[in-house]
């Protein structure tokens, strides 16, 4: 009676164990896949901008690309885990973004430092979104270094922007 007692316990730790490792996995999907939107968010921005900065121009494209290698190195990392990444950025942020560009057009009026006061906003909001990520999920190292490499980039660039915005 004893031993059998023992193996229901055993089954019971195995199957608590494998319950744990699974929702752990989903929660970092999760939050990979709230990465990616960040970063797709951020992406459009910084291409949007960069057309009206001839100033900034490059350094603005080339903050983009470094989304798209972020977004890419993340989906990478979501199908290892064996989820499907996120292809599109948040649909309020895409919904925000029209909002501004109509407003600019209705307007007449297109100022840059409105438009990198938006860049500087959505980057602050991927930033917190990937300090959240670190705080509140376990990551496996090769992961964790990887997200939290990208999270440096993106603040120094974020207050790249953030120092533009304040000269103009």
């Amino acid at each position: 009676m004893r031993a059998a007692r023992d193996r229901v316990r055993a089954h019971v730790v195995r199957m608590e164990t494998k319950n744990d490792v699974v929702s752990t996995i989903e929660a970092q999907r999760r939050s990979l896949n709230r990465l990616i939107g960040g970063c797709n968010d951020d992406r459009t921005a910084y291409r949007g901008v960069a057309f009206a900065s001839p100033a900034q121009n490059e350094a603005l494209l080339a903050m983009s690309r470094r989304r798209s290698v972020f977004i890419e190195e993340l989906s990478s990392i979501v199908r290892r885990l064996g989820g499907k990444p996120r292809r599109s950025g948040s649909p309020f942020a895409g919904v925000r973004h029209s909002l501004f560009k109509l407003r600019a057009v209705v307007s007449g009026a297109k100022h840059l430092g409105d438009e990198l006061g938006e860049c500087v906003r959505i980057g602050g909001t991927v930033v917190d979104t990937y300090e959240r990520a670190i705080e509140k999920t376990s990551w496996p190292k090769d992961t964790g270094d990887t997200v939290t490499a990208q999270m440096e980039e993106l603040r120094l660039d974020h207050e790249t922007v953030r120092r533009w915005r304040g000269a103009l």
